[in-house]
């Protein structure tokens, strides 16, 4: 073999491994930040509870799901628990009703696909069972309403977040304790909008009650 032959497959080589890093890494900063790709994104109609009520939506997230839960990078993960799962919550569509209420809408569906409120999206269903679950959750700090009622995120939005604790069975057999250990949302308020976007800013709190 030449030393020319050597070379370029050593640099064929090194390239190849580059390229998997970047793409690895490109798919870790998509859930540790705002962004949810469309390429990894998900739909799916739940129940959530809402103005006293219990209503439907279709929700569109992005989620990894760890089992078993594992430690992983992430700027929420302060503690450094094992993570259960990592969720980025895009777009909410309410069904069979309308409403302007931004907040409430955001806060009953955050709460909903937590382990406490539901699991209504399912994303805490490892077959391996566990006494306590840590979910890192992201959602846009600015969105709007569409004229379809949906509530969106704005262009380059900030992320509110949380790392919060799941114990089901905790204190007693059928409750389920819910603890923040760690608020995670980026300080920055909404950037101006573009031409024809109408966008209103959270509060960035994670809605602890089911109901909202």
């Amino acid at each position: 073999m030449s030393t020319r032959t050597f070379c370029c497959r050593l640099l064929v080589g090194m390239f190849i491994i580059l390229a998997g890093m970047t793409m690895s890494s490109a798919s870790a900063s998509a859930q540790a930040n705002c962004d949810c790709p469309v390429t990894m994104q998900r739909v799916k109609v739940i129940d959530i509870c809402f103005e006293g009520q219990i209503r439907q939506v279709e929700v569109t997230y992005c989620n990894e799901t760890f089992c078993p839960p594992r430690v992983i990078p992430d700027p929420c993960n302060v503690p450094n628990v094992p993570i259960s799962a990592r969720t980025v919550i895009w777009r909410i569509c309410p069904i069979g009703f309308a409403t302007p209420n931004a907040q409430g809408l955001m806060n009953a569906t955050v709460a909903a696909m937590g382990l406490c409120c539901g699991n209504k999206a399912g994303i805490f269903d490892c077959t391996i069972v566990a006494p306590e679950y840590n979910w890192i959750v992201r959602w846009p700090k600015c969105v709007y309403f569409d004229a379809a009622g949906c509530l969106n995120a704005c262009p380059n939005t900030p992320c509110c977040g949380a790392l919060v604790r799941f114990r089901p069975n905790f204190p007693m057999p059928g409750q389920c304790e819910t603890t923040i250990l760690a608020d995670c949302s980026d300080p920055t308020p909404c950037p101006p909008p573009p031409a024809g976007f109408n966008c209103l800013q959270l509060d960035c709190h994670y809605p602890i009650n089911c109901c909202w």
